[in-house]
């Protein structure tokens, strides 16, 4: 069983990096358009929707993987919230 988890976690890790990958290219792609923009001017509401859904597209991941690897996400214990609920 042991050997089974430790594939299944691996393919896991694996596929994090690849989805990790692909947010940092696509965060790249957004900063360098607005990095090559003369100005301010030079940028539509196409260049701000795309830079918010890759934003969202990388914080989608990021938690991903905290979560995988059993890291808080919102930076809180939860384990304390269920102490003080009394289900602990």
């Amino acid at each position: 069983m042991d050997e089974e988890f430790e594939e299944v976690y691996q393919e896991a890790v694996k596929n994090d990096l690849s989805n990790l990958n692909s947010a940092m290219d696509r965060l790249i792609d957004s900063v360098s358009r607005f990095k090559s923009a003369g100005s301010f001017d030079a940028l539509d509401q196409n260049d701000f929707a795309k830079m918010l859904a890759d934003l969202d597209f990388a914080k989608f991941i990021v938690s991903g993987v905290m979560y995988l690897h059993g890291m808080p996400i919102c930076g809180h214990d939860h384990d304390e919230e269920e102490d003080e609920d009394g289900q602990g």
